[in-house]
Formats: C-alpha cells, sequence, structure tokens
C-alpha cells in the first residue's frame, strides 16, 4: 500500500522479491546520507535548523502516507 503513494520526501519501494529464502526490497537511491553521518560531520552537534529541517521532510512524508491511509510502523 504505501509503494502507491508519491511524494517528493518519501523513498519509492521498486520491487520486493525472495532469493534463497531471505526476502528483499528493492528501494531508490535517496541523495543526503544518513543521520550517522549527519551526526559525525557536525561533532559539537548538528545545528538545530538542519535538524528541524530534517523532521520538517519526514513529517511531510508521513502525513503523505497518513493521508492515503497507510501507517507507517517503522519510522527511525
Amino acid at each position: 500500500a504505501a509503494a502507491a503513494v508519491q511524494h517528493p520526501r518519501l523513498i519509492r519501494c521498486l520491487d520486493v522479491g525472495e532469493a534463497a529464502g531471505c526476502c528483499y526490497l528493492v528501494m531508490e537511491l535517496a541523495p543526503g546520507g544518513d543521520g550517522d553521518a549527519l551526526m559525525r560531520a557536525h561533532p559539537a552537534g548538528v545545528p538545530r535548523d538542519r535538524l528541524l529541517a530534517v523532521l520538517r521532510d519526514a513529517a511531510e512524508g508521513l502525513a503523505a502516507l497518513h493521508r492515503a491511509g497507510v501507517l507507517h510502523r517503522d519510522l527511525k
């Protein structure tokens, strides 16, 4: 259901499958790095404006899912 929702703040799931008894997801590559890299780049603390921008982007993606009736249960 989530794969049907299109929004600029959501990573698209391109395919799912099983190989050698293991399930997998193929997702689009998103630029920008991860939270770990962001924290390493700012050892004294990530600037407040940057943190708020990340949270805003995540909230916009979640709101799009919720409008489509999808509850995301694996947010990290």
